[in-house]
């Protein structure tokens, strides 16, 4: 499983962008920003229906191939039946989806 490489900010006088501040995550390898960030990284730059898809919550990249199932780093990620869980944390929600699709029968996309 490949993990994703994290952009650093290159600018030598950088006064503090939102990548140096911890405020914006984007992978080097996959092109993946915040919402359209596979769950891993596929190892290759995403193609732009790609990343419009992993955003959407119709699309992840996991155990080496293309699932149709949300990224939990999709703003989808969150919803259940059309509506936003309140107060789940992030790790909770990861969790409880790895729980959900670990019982699923996954069919690679093709």
């Amino acid at each position: 499983m490949l993990e994703h490489v994290d952009y650093v900010c290159a600018e030598k006088d950088c006064e503090g962008c939102q990548f140096c501040q911890g405020g914006l995550w984007s992978c080097t390898v996959c092109d993946g920003f915040e919402g359209s960030m596979p769950s891993t990284c596929p190892g290759e730059a995403m193609t732009w229906e790609q990343g419009e898809a992993v955003y959407a919550g119709r699309l992840d990249y996991r155990y080496g191939q293309w699932l149709a199932v949300s990224s939990r780093y999709s703003p989808a990620y969150a919803y259940t039946a059309d509506e936003l869980v309140p107060g789940v944390t992030l790790g909770e929600a990861i969790r409880a989806d790895e729980e959900r699709h670990a019982a699923l029968p996954m069919e690679p996309c093709s």
